[in-house]
C-alpha cells in the first residue's frame, strides 16, 4: 500500500512545494503552481517510479491531492 508521507515527498519534490496530510484535501486549484502541465508531469512522475500506468481520464477527474493518492494508490501493488 503507498504510504501518505511518500506520496506527499515525491509531489512536494516535483511541484517545490512543503505540503502536509492536512492539504491532501485542499482543492488542487488551491494549490500554488498547480496547472495542468504540473499535473502532467507528477503523473508521469509517478508512473516512472511505481511503474504502473495511471488512467489519464480517471487522473484529470481529480480535484484533490487525496483523490490523486486514492488512485494511485488503487493501481500500485500491494
Amino acid at each position: 500500500m503507498l504510504d501518505e508521507l511518500i506520496f506527499l515527498d515525491m509531489v512536494n519534490e516535483h511541484m517545490g512545494t512543503d505540503l502536509s496530510t492536512a492539504d491532501l484535501d485542499r482543492p488542487l486549484v488551491n494549490i500554488d503552481d498547480w496547472d495542468s502541465l504540473n499535473a502532467v508531469r507528477m503523473m508521469t512522475q509517478l508512473e516512472r517510479s511505481f511503474g504502473i500506468r495511471v488512467p489519464i481520464a480517471r487522473f484529470i477527474e481529480a480535484t484533490s491531492l487525496r483523490q490523486i493518492y486514492a488512485l494511485i494508490g488503487s493501481i500500485v501493488p500491494a
